[in-house]
């Protein structure tokens, strides 16, 4: 079962109205609102199937290691984080979404995973502000 994939009207300029450059070719991967993009059609993951993603995808062409994965989504949970096993479940979901938009995570048996993807990829996140000087 493929996930749905949304469309999106077409992007204008605020101030003018003026169609904005077709950006077809490129995956957006939105991390402040958990967005996939490619052209006009989108996919919404959840906030942990953001955090792999992206983390895939910064690294790719590289693989991750199941262990790296879990290691970089639990490394500050004072509980140690759950059962290795859910880094399975996670990228089985992000998978079945995803590939609905031409990409794909490769599972390289007994090594990891990789993010597969043909077009470029742009990774958006949400600028912090400055912290205060005291």
């Amino acid at each position: 079962m493929n996930a749905p994939v949304s469309t999106a009207v077409a992007v204008h300029c605020s101030c003018c109205g003026t169609p904005l450059p077709d950006r077809a070719a490129e995956v957006l991967i939105e991390t402040d609102s958990g967005t996939v993009r490619v052209g006009e059609d989108f996919v919404h993951l959840s906030r942990t199937e953001m955090v792999i993603l992206s983390h895939l995808a910064e690294v790719s062409p590289r693989m991750l290691t199941k262990q790296a994965l879990w290691d970089w989504l639990y490394q500050l949970d004072p509980d140690g984080g759950p059962e290795m096993q859910t880094i399975l479940v996670f990228v089985s979901k992000i998978r079945r979404k995803i590939r609905a938009l031409g990409m794909d995570i490769e599972n390289i048996f007994g090594s990891g995973y990789r993010f597969k993807c043909q077009r470029t990829v742009s990774i958006l996140r949400p600028i912090k502000a400055p912290e205060a000087a005291e």
